[in-house]
């Protein structure tokens, strides 16, 4: 695909059903694809003319045009600006970095062999915080059945 950018959205139509539409918006919407995919291009086009037909439809039932049904805020729902931090493989290769690094490392020197022992990793223990950190906290069914208050 090249620099093109592709959008997909696996729930496409629904993000233009509006309340009490007419007849012609009806037919403009179940001509939509359920799941898009396509460039950049193609959905400011189709964005353009669902928007005014949206418009056009509302006006008609005497029905105010909500701002998230302009075209320009549908437009910045997929086409708002990006910047890409770095390609899939990159991404990758930080990943298996950062696990290596996370992985502590013995080595262990036997008879003039290189043993590695891996010690697992465990995430630190969370204290509470905050002004209730203290107090024991009892909630659902437990409440009734709390064995430290009954005697």
């Amino acid at each position: 695909m090249g620099k093109d950018r592709v959008l997909i959205d696996i729930d496409f139509r629904s993000e233009f059903e509006i309340a009490r539409s007419t007849k012609s918006y009806k037919t403009i919407l179940q001509n939509l694809p359920y799941i898009f995919v396509g460039t950049c291009d193609r959905l400011q086009s189709i964005v353009a003319i669902v928007s005014e037909a949206a418009k056009q439809s509302l006006k008609k039932k005497g029905m105010h045009v909500p701002p998230w049904r302009r075209a320009e805020y549908v437009k910045a729902k997929w086409l708002s600006p990006y910047t890409r931090t770095a390609s899939f493989k990159d991404q990758k290769k930080e990943e298996q970095q950062l696990l290596k690094e996370k992985i502590v490392t013995a080595e262990i020197e036997t008879s003039g062999e290189e043993n590695t022992a891996v010690i697992e990793w465990k995430p630190p223990e969370l204290k509470p915080k905050g002004p209730l950190s203290g107090v024991k906290m009892v909630t659902g069914l437990a409440v009734v059945f709390d064995e430290d208050d009954n005697p």
